[in-house]
């Protein structure tokens, strides 16, 4: 076999086996903190969702914005159509 062929065979082996450890190993941690071995990790950080109904509601809130970002581009362009079709009945 040539030594390129050996070389693709290794790079999709290891490809395919680093997310497959890294989840066994995630697994495993993880009983081991449901199981109380070990003490369980909390968040560190600034912020966190209290609940999962707040994630909702910044979720819709974020389509409402988009929406009316998306209704003030249309309305833009259309006031300009009228304007630029305003101006060529004029001359």
């Amino acid at each position: 076999m040539s030594g390129y062929l050996i070389w693709l065979i290794i790079v999709v082996v290891i490809a395919v086996a680093v997310p497959v450890v890294i989840k066994l190993i995630a697994d495993w941690d993880y009983r081991r903190q449901i199981s109380g071995k070990k003490k369980e990790r909390s968040f560190v950080g600034e912020t966190i969702l209290q609940e999962a109904d707040e994630f909702v509601q910044s979720a819709d809130a974020l389509k409402e914005k988009m929406e009316h970002d998306v209704a003030i581009g249309e309305m833009r362009m259309k006031s300009q159509q009228n304007a630029m079709s305003m101006g060529m009945l004029q001359k």
